[in-house]
């Protein structure tokens, strides 16, 4: 890409460029999929010679309908994907607003064609091509409707409103970036076995769930189907009766076969998507900024952009431009600390960028509902913080040695005392004795007790899944996009670290790096406090899921930045100002730090 062909210092058109430039790499793939392909639905039908008429037929309108086919799947990627995880806690929760939701509709529509665009071929390979009806006798007045011919449209239709839903459901349409990464090789990953063997295992899976499952259903709305359709059918001059199943067992296997091949190649064609689009913030050997004339600004601009992807891609960016050690990422370091980037305060525009960005998912992290509250105030080691008294969560101090009994979220609950009825007093005395009795059995105690098992039980069932707030969901609820929250982690830390060689103007102060600091310190208190003591509304079947989950860690780049932090800035740390957490947590970092090196000199 020509730093000439750029007029402005706007990081998305630049980006733009960029990404529709490695797009076209996916085309260049898909016209030679186009190509291949169409002998491979001819396999099974194939004699030991191809015609020229076959091979003329294959190049003029197989080919290019199965690139058709492939382009939609481009463009409906290129349209809908996203990067944040699921808002929604529950899959049953997921499930119910991506059905309803207009993405849902939209992204099946560009699968139906792409399917009908092969069926439409492939249907020569039936006996029954195109006939859509049957051969009536002689006591038929009408002729009957094909049943096998329905049958082949519905198939064409289930595959791509089951692959859509299965694309949405399980968020398969994400981006999958990682904090960190500034380029990933399309060489390395388009490739790699691991890659091909996990898309032909899941192609086989879905495949199977779709063979499986095409008829049974086809069988339960088949009534439905032909009386929705009866005026169409009476117009054609047909018998509107109910048909009997006519659809052989050849047929299932042909249709077997055709929609793993469509499900193959649109596993494929995700797959190169995802390569491409998850390439990164370097272009060739320069990143994306660095074709602007004023690459900090624009930077900047892309940080500020509402677009989810060039936004996640300028915080890869920054990232890369506080971390590597090459070449051009250190030129582009020495920009935000020179003259100019003091006179526009560029710093402070990123670090309140990065700031906004941590804040808010900590937020989010931090957040309990009433009755997770409320189980948390029952326990005895959260006493001083509810009551906003210093707690010591770090170090050696009494309240981080008491040591709390991790058990099933159940075990949190703590049941009010029962209390008599008032309206009891009132009742005749002959019945006293009968509602004391029912009283003393159904209390309320009892009954929460009761409710609370029959929760858990209900949860613990196979059904129970779709209601379930596992540590995944949850965690991924709050977070939302985890890779803009840790490149900004990484970002404003590693900066802070290399001022204290590379600002010689002063353009970062002591306050950033207190601020830094304490900021660092409230992510990992809260991280802390949410994997230590997980909210009660989480279905935890083991320790190990909320332990290593998504918020875990993030506390632990958390933790790793505050220690380099702390060890860089030793001697400063009595001269800045830290709130009493912060400064006890620096302390207990630099005493293990001692404690190893002294360690290390024996």
């Amino acid at each position: 890409m020509n730093s000439s062909s750029i007029r402005n210092d706007n990081y998305q058109s630049i980006f733009k460029k960029i990404y529709n430039k490695r797009l076209r790499f996916v085309l260049n793939i898909n016209l030679i999929i186009s190509l291949i392909l169409p002998y491979i639905y001819q396999f099974p039908f194939n004699s030991s010679n191809t015609t020229s008429f076959e091979i003329l037929s294959n190049f003029l309108i197989k080919t290019p309908l199965i690139f058709i086919s492939l382009f939609l799947i481009k463009q409906v990627r290129k349209k809908y994907s996203n990067i944040n995880y699921s808002p929604y806690k529950t899959l049953s929760s997921q499930i119910y607003h991506i059905l309803t939701s207009k993405s849902f509709f939209s992204n099946w529509l560009f699968y139906l064609i792409s399917s009908i665009l092969i069926y439409s071929f492939y249907i020569f390979n039936f006996n029954f091509k195109f006939q859509y009806y049957l051969l009536s006798k002689e006591y038929r007045s009408k002729s009957l409707i094909n049943d096998q011919f329905i049958y082949y449209w519905f198939n064409c239709l289930f595959l791509s409103l089951f692959y859509n839903f299965m694309q949405l459901i399980f968020q398969r349409s994400r981006f999958n970036f990682k904090y960190g990464d500034n380029r990933i090789s399309p060489q390395t990953t388009l490739f790699k076995s691991t890659n091909l063997v996990k898309i032909v295992s899941q192609s086989i899976g879905i495949n199977i769930l779709v063979t499986v499952l095409s008829p049974i259903v086809y069988y339960f709305i088949k009534p439905y189907f032909y009386k929705f359709n009866f005026i169409l059918i009476w117009l054609l001059n047909l018998d509107t009766t109910i048909p009997k199943n006519n659809t052989t067992i050849s047929t299932y296997f042909k249709l077997s076969y055709l929609s793993y091949l469509i499900i193959l190649s649109w596993e494929f064609e995700n797959h190169i998507f995802n390569v491409y689009s998850i390439i990164g913030c370097i272009d060739g050997k320069k990143s994306i900024c660095s074709f602007a004339s004023d690459p900090i600004a624009c930077l900047i601009n892309g940080l500020k952009n509402e677009n989810e992807l060039v936004k996640l891609t300028a915080f890869q960016e920054l990232a890369y431009l506080s971390t590597s050690s090459d070449l051009r990422a250190s030129k582009l370091r020495n920009l935000l600390f020179s003259q100019r980037s003091k006179k526009y305060n560029y710093w402070n525009q990123i670090y309140n960028l990065c700031v906004d960005e941590i804040s808010s998912v900590n937020q989010r992290i931090n957040y309990r509902s009433d009755s997770d509250l409320k189980a948390l105030k029952s326990l005895n080691i959260f006493k001083d913080e509810l009551s906003n008294k210093p707690i010591d969560l770090f170090g050696n101090s009494i309240d981080s040695q008491r040591k709390v009994k991790s058990e099933p979220i159940k075990d949190y609950i703590q049941p009010e005392k029962a209390k008599s009825s008032k309206w009891i007093s009132y009742i005749h005395p002959i019945q006293l004795n009968i509602v004391t009795n029912i009283n003393k059995s159904l209390t309320i105690k009892d009954f929460k007790s009761q409710l609370i098992k029959l929760k858990y039980s209900f949860l613990s069932s196979n059904f129970g899944i779709l209601f379930r707030i596992t540590p995944k969901k949850d965690a991924e609820s709050r977070v939302l996009n985890s890779v803009n929250f840790g490149n900004s982690i990484i970002s404003i830390s590693n900066i802070v670290k290399k001022s204290i060689e590379l600002d010689k103007l002063n353009i970062t102060t002591p306050y950033d790096l207190s601020n830094t600091l304490n900021l660092l310190e409230k992510v990992i208190r809260t991280t802390t406090n949410y994997v230590d003591y997980p909210p009660k509304s989480i279905y935890i079947e083991n320790k190990f899921q909320i332990k290593h989950n998504l918020i875990a860690i993030l506390h632990d780049l958390s933790m790793h930045e505050f220690y380099e932090i702390c060890i860089i800035y030793n001697f400063k740390l009595n001269d800045i100002i830290l709130n009493p957490r912060t400064y006890k947590l620096a302390k207990w970092v630099i005493d293990i730090a001692i404690a190893d090196q002294k360690q290390k000199e024996r």
